[in-house]
């Protein structure tokens, strides 16, 4: 009669400390298929859509399933642990009474999100147990870095070459600001934020030789320029304070001086990259910041947000139901329009109307568990983690403003990346 093998909790310290051996061939399809799972659901419309949202949940799945086949087969379970696993667990308790006492004002609308959130933790922790090595962070780092300087250079040539339709196919059903395989700017400028950290740190590595470096240099200041080209003011504000942050963090090095001379160099690319290819539409953007339809715009998202303290003030506790902010919101809508208003436009706020105190407190968890942690590591021995802590910095920023963590390519992005901003060991 065959036993489930020994599941073995270990801090991540000492996990490293037991010598882990080389990655095996089914770590690194693992691997290739986090990867691969993540650019699936960019390019497919930031995986908004019915039929996207499920294939990310299936293979999610699937990659948890593998890592625990591949347990099996070892007959024996290292977990190495994460802080982040706590406050997840936290909040989908939150979320579990929310469904128990029905307190949800909908039910399955709180069921679907729900699902989206088991998803970005079960990535999350594939993440955490896989890219534990350099090989396997290195691995991913290049893929991930290859992937987001293609689509950066595909949605360039798409912004210019455009007829209105995403991949010139696909018109927008609702409307939008389309930018690369997302209907919003705003989206395309959230996904940029997490991904242009890999190839600006990775060119500080001397294991590249220097016509790599170079490439990945020119690479991640392509997408920096593409995130002011799309004309996302949260983006622009998100990158620029990312770039400090990054700034702030090669501070801590003691080749600090070398290191940031090097990194300005490779973003002064970012000026004449923004004039030559989009100086015209950045600065028709600017300008639209005093036009009255901007004004009119902005008013709406304050009008919105003051609503939506008002949605709060009558649920504190435990919220109106995780994914309802779009079915009770017209109860408290003051102003009127023809537009469908489904988001809060800021992360915060949605959060605070939809989980309450609890789920907000959670959240402020999770935020301040990923900085305490990831910020201990250095660049020299981990960048991996530090980039995606500078990744994970831009949504933080970007979700005063917009609603990346209510698109699931973004949202499942800003998870692993947590998870491997957080690892604390370097085998």
């Amino acid at each position: 009669m065959s036993t489930a093998p020994p599941v073995i909790i270990l801090p991540s310290g000492e996990l490293a400390a037991l010598g882990a051996p080389n990655p095996s061939r089914s770590t690194q399809c693992i691997t290739l298929g986090l990867c691969l799972v993540l650019c699936f659901a960019i390019l497919a419309f930031g995986a908004v859509e019915e039929w996207s949202s499920l294939t990310l949940h299936v293979l999610s799945a699937i990659l948890f399933l593998g890592w625990v086949g591949q347990q099996i087969e070892r007959k024996e379970a290292l977990v190495a642990a994460n802080p982040l696993y706590l406050p997840m667990l936290a909040f989908g308790a939150v979320v579990a009474v929310q469904v128990y006492f029905h307190v949800s004002a909908y039910p399955f609308a709180t069921r679907t999100q729900a699902m989206h959130y088991v998803s970005y933790a079960l990535l999350l922790f594939v993440a955490s147990q896989t890219l534990r090595t350099r090989s396997e962070q290195r691995r991913f780092l290049v893929c991930m870095s290859a992937f987001s300087i293609l689509l950066a250079a595909f949605s360039l040539l798409q912004f210019f070459g455009t007829n209105g339709k995403i991949y010139w196919l696909r018109l927008p059903q609702f409307g939008g600001i389309p930018f690369g395989p997302y209907v919003n700017h705003n989206h395309y400028a959230g996904v940029m934020e997490l991904l242009a950290p890999m190839p600006l740190v990775m060119s500080l590595s001397r294991s590249y030789g220097n016509g790599q470096r170079i490439l990945l240099a020119f690479g991640g200041s392509l997408m920096v320029a593409s995130i002011f080209i799309s004309g996302s003011r949260g983006g622009m504000l998100a990158c620029i304070v990312q770039l400090l942050f990054l700034g702030y963090l090669l501070g801590k090095e003691r080749a600090a001086k070398k290191i940031t001379l090097a990194i300005a160099c490779c973003l002064l690319l970012v000026v004449p990259l923004v004039y030559w290819l989009g100086s015209e539409s950045l600065f028709d953007r600017m300008k639209s910041l005093q036009s009255p339809m901007q004004e009119k715009v902005t008013g709406y998202r304050q009008v919105i947000i003051k609503d939506g303290w008002h949605m709060f003030r009558d649920r504190p506790l435990l919220g109106w139901g995780l994914g309802t902010f779009p079915v009770v919101y017209p109860k408290y809508r003051s102003f009127y329009t023809n537009l469908f208003v489904n988001q809060a436009h800021n992360d915060y706020l949605q959060l605070l109307d939809e989980t309450g105190l609890l789920g907000f407190g959670v959240g402020l968890w999770f935020l301040i568990t990923l900085y305490r942690a990831g910020t201990r590591i250095s660049l020299s021995s981990r960048r991996a983690s530090v980039a995606a802590l500078v990744g994970c910095t831009g949504i933080v920023v970007h979700s005063f403003t917009d609603f990346n963590l209510q698109i699931p390519a973004n949202a499942a992005l800003f998870f692993v990346l947590g998870g491997i901003a957080t690892m604390n060991s370097d085998t």
